[in-house]
């Protein structure tokens, strides 16, 4: 995330925006911290039930059905988020700070990787 602030107090000129900008880079920071703690709780849950010999196929079931429903509407604020990023910047901007927002997705996806893009 530090690398996607950095870039835009590098880019953007315009003070407002450059604001707004850094504001949204919070969200989106925050939004992937809270996502990455309904994983580690969804996976505590999950070896927990698999090491429960009495565990019902429902409960299974139902713990996926929640870790769905609340994946889906993290990736609809994420994708929000990045539209705003978007709406904020110039094209030229976009293009240097895309380039950051891809490389922190990829370490987002790695779960080693997220604790590492932390700031």
């Amino acid at each position: 995330m530090q690398d996607m602030r950095d870039e835009v107090s590098r880019i953007v000129v315009d003070a407002q925006r450059r604001e707004k900008l850094h504001a949204a880079i919070l969200r989106y920071e925050d939004e992937l911290r809270t996502f990455e703690q309904t994983v580690l709780e969804f996976q505590e849950i999950l070896h927990a039930l698999n090491s429960d010999p009495g565990a019902s196929a429902d409960q299974f079931s139902d713990l996926i059905s929640r870790y769905e429903v609340e994946r889906k509407a993290a990736r609809a604020r994420l994708l929000k988020i990045h539209f705003d990023l978007l709406g904020l910047t110039t094209e030229d901007e976009w293009r240097s700070i895309a380039k950051r927002e891809a490389k922190l997705l990829r370490a987002a996806a790695d779960p080693a990787g997220m604790r590492t893009t932390r700031s």
